[in-house]
C-alpha cells in the first residue's frame, strides 16, 4: 500500500498525507514499512499496482506540499519502483 490522506471532516480537509510504501504479511498478518522505498512527494487518490517482476506503478494522483499550509495539487506523473 502506498501513500494516502486523512480527511478532516471539520475542516473538510485532507491531512495527515504519506510518501510510505507499506507491505502486509499474510502469514504474519501484520503491515511493515518499506524503509528503503519511498516517494518524493506525499500523495493520496492516485492507482498504484504491483506486476510479478516486483514493480510498483503508481500513476497521478493528489500531492500535498505542506502539512501547514495545504496545497493540493492533481499531478498525471507515472512512477516506478522496483522491490527486489
Amino acid at each position: 500500500m502506498f501513500g494516502g490522506a486523512h480527511f478532516d471532516t471539520v475542516t473538510s480537509t485532507h491531512n495527515t498525507v504519506s510518501e510510505h510504501l507499506w507491505m502486509f504479511d499474510f502469514e504474519k498478518l501484520q503491515w511493515s514499512m518499506l524503509q528503503s522505498l519511498s516517494m518524493v512527494k506525499s500523495t493520496y487518490f492516485h492507482a498504484a499496482a504491483m506486476n510479478s517482476r516486483g514493480e510498483i506503478w503508481i500513476h497521478g494522483g493528489v500531492i500535498q506540499d505542506s502539512a501547514e499550509i495545504p496545497n493540493d495539487q492533481r499531478i498525471t506523473n507515472l512512477y516506478r519502483m522496483h522491490t527486489r
